[in-house]
């Protein structure tokens, strides 16, 4: 303790230490810059509750005993439990992002041949209707007649295969 009011330069460099200990639990960032849960990461939201609890407690106390130089080191903690909470909410909107691209490529394109779905042909259509095209573009359309047929008889595996070998025939080489 410094003179009897408030904790020293050493002590709240000491606290610093543990928030951002606790901080690195939460999040922390990889060799690449990718954002990745630590280990306490399920336990953040009852974390982060239970500090702006005990900081509020803390802050009328501190406030109550110290008068200036604990509304200082409040107000600094409580800015970076704001930060922390932005952090997390940006590290949210990163992951949903990540998701949405995730499944905006399993909507765009057939699991089982790798080719662009109806939706994406659709999207293609709207995107062509409103600007210039540069280049020419040509669809090719196949209907594979029987195939629920063939599917019912021989087993899904051997649809699968006729359609991927059909696809083959039509694909372009390098």
């Amino acid at each position: 303790m410094g003179n009897g009011t408030f904790p020293d330069e050493y002590c709240f460099s000491s606290y610093l230490h543990v928030i951002v200990i606790a901080i690195w639990y939460i999040v922390y960032v990889d060799d690449h810059n990718h954002y990745h849960h630590g280990n306490l990461y399920f336990l953040y939201s009852n974390i982060y509750v239970f500090m702006l609890i005990l900081l509020i407690i803390g802050g009328s106390v501190a406030q109550q005993l110290y008068e200036k130089l604990a509304r200082t080191f409040f107000l600094s903690v409580s800015i970076a439990a704001v930060l922390l909470f932005v952090h997390y909410e940006e590290y949210y909107q990163q992951e949903m992002d990540e998701d949405d691209e995730k499944k905006t490529i399993l909507l765009e394109k057939n699991a089982l041949t790798n080719l662009y779905s109806r939706y994406a042909f659709n999207q293609m259509l709207r995107q062509y209707a409103v600007e210039k095209m540069d280049e020419k573009f040509s669809i090719f359309v196949i209907d594979i007649n029987g195939s629920k047929t063939l599917n019912d008889s021989k087993g899904h595996e051997t649809g699968d295969a006729l359609i991927c070998a059909a696809v083959g025939s039509v694909q372009i080489k390098d």
